[in-house]
Parts: C-alpha cells; structure tokens; sequence
C-alpha cells in the first residue's frame, strides 16, 4: 500500500504537484489560524495567561477592575492574532517558493506539515469543544497535513534537484 501510494505521488507531473500542494497548505493553515483563533476565545486563554503571570508574581488578578481585566486580556489576544497572521505571511512566502520550485523550500513545508499534524492531535487529545465545524475540521486536518507532507517528501529529491538555486558571488581575481 505504502509504495503504491509513493509510485502514485511521484506519477504526478512536478510542477502541477507542487502549485496544488502549495495552494492546499496555504488554505490548511488559513482554517488552522480560525482554528485557534476561536480555541484561544474558548478556553479564555488570554485571561488565565494573565492570572497565571499575576500569581506568579504574588498579585490577585481578580483584585484588579474587570474593565481594566478586559482591556489586558484583548491586548493579549491582539498580539496573538498579530503572531499567527505573521505566522500565515511567512508561511504563505515559503509556499509560493515551493510553488515555483526553490530548492531549499520543500523542507520547511514538510517539517511544517507534520508539526501542524502534530498540533492538532494535541489540540484534539485535549478535549476542547470549539464548535462542530472546528472540531470536525481539526479531525480532518491531520490526514490532509500528512499527506500534503507526503506528497512534497515523495519528491524531495526532484525538488532538490531541479529547483532554483541562489548565485554564489564571484570572487574577483
């Protein structure tokens, strides 16, 4: 079974195979970022981040008034969003280097698709409700990571091979 699925990847025309896989990823981690968007709002992440920090530190984060409590919590939650939109960017740059074919992109979209299958087990394993859109998508999102990272690392060598390659600088004499 496992060979007749790597003979199958590698039938795939290369630069079809890399454009889809590109595309595929890049729509996989925009619903993964909604994903944790709204986990983050369900489990009320960004309060008990603060309450943690603040019982860290000896203060009661329920002393303080629930109007400046809000305000804390939403510059949290603002910087977390800020960190998985910088997430999607650099993310959405390595795809269009897959696309059309860097060399040396092929390994960060394979690392990312099995650590991205790896998060949403634990996210799964954790019991969380989201919602049953949410829940039912990060169920599916790991067979598709794994197999959008089977499918690069079938043609890893070809991607290796045939891929743009950066200029060495001459040097001069």
């Amino acid at each position: 079974m496992k060979t007749r699925l790597l003979n199958w990847a590698r039938t795939l025309p290369l630069q079809r195979l890399l454009w889809t896989c590109a595309a595929v990823a890049w729509v996989l981690d925009l619903l993964s970022a909604l994903y944790f968007a709204r986990y983050w709002e369900v489990k009320n992440t960004g309060a008990k981040m603060w309450e943690l920090s603040m019982a860290l530190q000896g203060q009661d984060w329920y002393a303080l008034d629930p109007q400046y409590r809000q305000q804390l919590v939403s510059v949290l939650t603002m910087s977390a969003g800020m960190m998985l939109l910088s997430f999607l960017v650099v993310n959405s740059v390595f795809y269009v280097y897959l696309a059309v074919g860097k060399r040396w992109s092929w390994q960060y979209v394979i690392t990312y698709a099995f650590t991205a299958a790896a998060m949403a087990v634990v996210t799964l394993f954790e019991g969380m409700q989201v919602g049953m859109f949410w829940d039912l998508f990060n169920i599916l999102s790991i067979p598709f990571y794994l197999a959008l990272g089977f499918m690069v690392w079938s043609r890893k060598s070809e991607c290796a091979e045939k891929g743009f390659r950066f200029k060495r600088a001459q040097n001069p004499g």
